[in-house]
């Protein structure tokens, strides 16, 4: 079930479940669709267009995870070829750049701060999401400045 499809209030129980299961030290595999494969109107060669969405999946995964937890951003689950010989997901095998930045330990449980907010911080990445609006910030440690 897509969870993130029906209304805030189911998301968030959605998300309390997930948590307290991660928490519990279960695996916790959890796949969001980045968009349709057939929708010709992605652009897939510029990735910096899916970045909100891309920044919102992996935001919303690390508000959840624990360490037996696992995200998978996809595309759908066509791995078949058109008649061009090219490949129907455009991001079947691709690893975002994400996946490559450090988070270290977490600091903490993710905080419910208000409505549909979110936060929580790792050594090296502060994650802050609404659900309402489907976006996250995820600000990274070489980005912090210093005071």
């Amino acid at each position: 079930e897509r969870f993130e499809d029906h209304d805030v209030e189911y998301l968030e129980k959605g998300i309390a479940a997930a948590q307290q299961a991660a928490q519990s030290k279960k695996i916790l595999a959890l796949t969001m669709r980045l968009c349709d494969s057939s929708d010709d109107e992605v652009d897939f060669d510029d990735m910096r267009k899916l970045q909100p969405r891309i920044d919102y999946c992996i935001g919303l995964f690390l508000i959840i995870a624990e360490k037996y937890s696992y995200l998978y951003i996809h595309d759908g689950y066509d791995v078949n070829t058109d008649s061009d010989g090219k490949c129907k997901s455009k991001v079947w095998l691709k690893r975002f750049s994400q996946y490559d930045r450090p988070l270290g330990e977490p600091l903490g449980p993710a905080e419910k701060v208000s409505n549909y907010n979110y936060t929580r911080v790792f050594e090296h990445v502060k994650v802050k999401v609404n659900i309402k609006e489907k976006r996250a910030h995820l600000s990274w440690s070489d980005d912090w400045v210093i005071v």
